[in-house]
């Protein structure tokens, strides 16, 4: 990609995602680490517990650092895993928003700030240099 001009949201959302993969993988790292510390205090129900959760954070860190990475070089399958994973987002909060209002927990309205941010980062996906970059056509 070295020919095409990487949009500035680009570099700032593929910096974030590949440091957020990296915060993930330490403490995933952590996690498992402090699964044979924790043995030696605690019963085996919680260790299980805590290296199910370390290996879960390692897994998803992984994965955010090659989105990220993706992101950087522009890579066309990970604009196409971004777009399925803010619309998947996008309908998860609308049904959460639903659930939350209509129960006596009316925490629905706080959805509506990472409801935007995924509809404004999904509209900036959309746009006709974005696209180019990544070498979607259309």
């Amino acid at each position: 990609m070295a020919d095409k001009k990487r949009p500035i949201l680009i570099a700032i959302i593929a910096i974030l995602t590949m440091i957020s993969g990296i915060l993930m993988i330490i403490a995933g790292l952590l996690g498992g680490t402090a699964v044979f510390t924790i043995d030696l205090f605690i019963g085996t129900e919680f260790e299980n517990w805590m290296a199910q959760l370390g290996v879960g954070m390692l897994l998803m860190g992984i994965i955010a650092f090659i989105i990220g990475f993706g992101f950087w070089k522009g890579w066309k399958i990970m604009w196409i895993i971004a777009v399925i994973l803010y619309l998947i987002s996008v309908i998860m909060l609308l049904i959460a928003m639903v659930l939350t209002l209509m129960s006596s927990i009316s925490l629905g309205w706080s959805l509506i700030i990472p409801l935007v941010i995924c509809l404004l980062i999904l509209f900036y996906l959309t746009r006709p240099k974005v696209k180019e970059f990544f070498g979607i056509g259309g």
